[in-house]
């Protein structure tokens, strides 16, 4: 999260303070601090929200809107940055949700715990709205 303000104060020292400002050092200055920006932001409000209708999954870079009809089921997994959920989808496809999950990368044994704690809850749902009344 703090990517985006050290890269405004490097870019801001080396585009306003260092020696021969140019258009294209404040363009390229505008537009790297603008890409941070928008990347800290997307990284901030990723997460799983559930619905009545299903879940939207918000990930860094893109957004995945799913029907209950559409989820076999979620689990947990690994990747290069710590542990995400995995949406399995009914198609057999499986969808890696990076950037949602429960603490920092480094969060340990914690960050684990909260996310299988959420995994339990999303299976419920999952189940509820599948099965129908009953």
């Amino acid at each position: 999260m703090w990517g985006a303000p050290v890269l405004w104060a490097l870019g801001g020292y080396y585009t306003l303070i260092a020696p021969g400002v140019t258009p294209t050092r404040l363009l390229v200055y505008l537009g790297v601090g603008l890409g941070a920006t928008l990347l800290a932001y997307r990284l901030y409000r990723a997460g799983i929200v559930a619905t009545d209708d299903g879940v939207e999954v918000r990930m860094a870079f893109r957004d995945v809107r799913l029907g209950w009809d559409e989820i076999d089921g979620f689990s947990d997994g690994l990747s290069f940055f710590g542990p995400v959920v995995q949406i399995q989808l009914e198609s057999g496809k499986r969808i890696r949700s990076i950037g949602t999950a429960a603490g920092s990368p480094v969060g340990g044994d914690e960050s684990l715990e909260d996310l299988r704690s959420a995994l339990v809850v999303l299976n419920r749902l999952n189940e509820e709205h599948t099965q129908g009344p009953g």
